[in-house]
């Protein structure tokens, strides 16, 4: 009987040793779980915090690029009346040619100043042809911007997305 007692005992101890390797083991494995899951917080936080900050750009982002399409807006609205106005001074001109013919003698005095006002209506429409394509430009630029904006506010979404079902599943795996 003493013999079945000493083997009851050492199983129970050898029993009792493996319980507590595997307490010792589920203690490093929950501390370890904990870890992760205060460096996935951090990293939640910042996410969140570099959301916000995308956010407050891609807002400021798109109030610049609707005053750029106003104000485009209103650049084509003025070359629409400055197209107006010159198909009117053309046909205006094609009327007065005869007129013209006749007082050709006045024609050459005034030759040179038009000559002028066209070079100088040549560097004016050049430079606002300039203007133009600037802002266009800048728009292009803009909606690339704000389009990289979106796709970067998607993934954070999507990292977000992944981080909760991370939480779940260790917060199950805890249970």
């Amino acid at each position: 009987r003493i013999v079945n007692l000493q083997e009851e005992l050492e199983k129970a101890v050898k029993e009792l040793r493996m319980r507590g390797d595997d307490a010792q083991r589920l203690e490093q494995e929950n501390k370890q779980a904990q870890d992760e899951v205060a460096r996935l917080t951090k990293v939640a936080s910042s996410a969140e915090k570099q959301r916000e900050t995308l956010k407050s750009q891609l807002v400021a982002a798109e109030e610049k690029a609707k005053d750029l399409e106003r104000e485009k807006a209103e650049l084509l609205k003025e070359k629409s009346s400055f197209d107006i106005q010159q198909r009117r001074m053309e046909a205006e001109g094609s009327s007065k040619e005869a007129r013209m013919n006749r007082l050709i003698e006045e024609n050459e005095k005034f030759k040179a100043a038009l000559k002028d006002a066209g070079a100088q209506d040549k560097d004016r429409a050049t430079s606002d042809r300039r203007e133009l394509e600037r802002l266009q430009n800048e728009v292009r630029k803009l909606e690339r911007q704000r389009s990289e904006l979106v796709n970067a506010f998607k993934k954070q979404m999507k990292l977000i997305e992944v981080l909760k079902r991370q939480r779940a599943h260790m917060e199950a795996a805890r249970v």
